[in-house]
């Protein structure tokens, strides 16, 4: 696959460059140079919206790589667009007036939430109440700890919270097996 990249940042530019990209400063140009057939957005904002749209010149899929909705101007898109038609569970297409077609995926939120959970929210809550867990350590006074990371003493603050234990207690295997009784 052809793989074009653009950044903001001329730094990752120069870097896409040299590793053989194709790279352009420019979106607009880059896209109408490049006439992607697959769009993935990672800035973590919005990349791409209907002035941008403008320069697609083939049909084509929008898919977004960050971790929230804002990678795609959804409503600018729409707006743009002459015609909208839902795609069910892939997503949108907006048949755009150049007459390309570009298809939202996942209605522009992030590809690995897309009708499932990428990381099952008992592993989310975990995350969670590990660094919520941490950040309290760190609060209190004579904490002990110094820049950096430190795993050991980390490792050391989580067992003395008991947290794992009560999430061993909740989630553990003998919640998986029938009766109860941790065979």
């Amino acid at each position: 696959m052809r793989v074009a990249v653009h950044d903001t940042s001329t730094e990752a530019v120069v870097t896409a460059m040299e590793r053989g990209f194709e790279t352009g400063p420019d979106l607009d140009a880059l896209l109408r140079r490049h006439q992607p057939l697959l769009v993935a957005g990672s800035t973590g904002t919005t990349s791409l919206g209907p002035k941008h749209a403008a320069a697609l010149l083939r049909d084509c899929y929008l898919v977004s790589l960050t971790s929230r909705n804002r990678e795609f101007d959804v409503a600018g898109l729409r707006e743009a667009a002459e015609r909208v038609e839902d795609a069910g569970q892939l997503g949108f297409r907006c048949h755009l007036p150049q007459g390309v077609c570009a298809t939202v995926i996942a209605d522009g939120f992030p590809i690995n939430f897309h009708h499932a959970e990428s990381l099952p929210n008992k592993y989310a809550d975990l995350i969670m109440a590990a660094l919520i867990t941490g950040a309290a350590t760190l609060a209190q006074e004579g904490h002990g700890f110094a820049a950096g990371h430190n795993v050991p003493r980390t490792d050391a603050a989580l067992a003395a919270s008991g947290l794992l234990e009560r999430y061993y207690e909740r989630f553990g295997p003998h919640h998986a097996t029938s009766g109860g009784s941790g065979q």
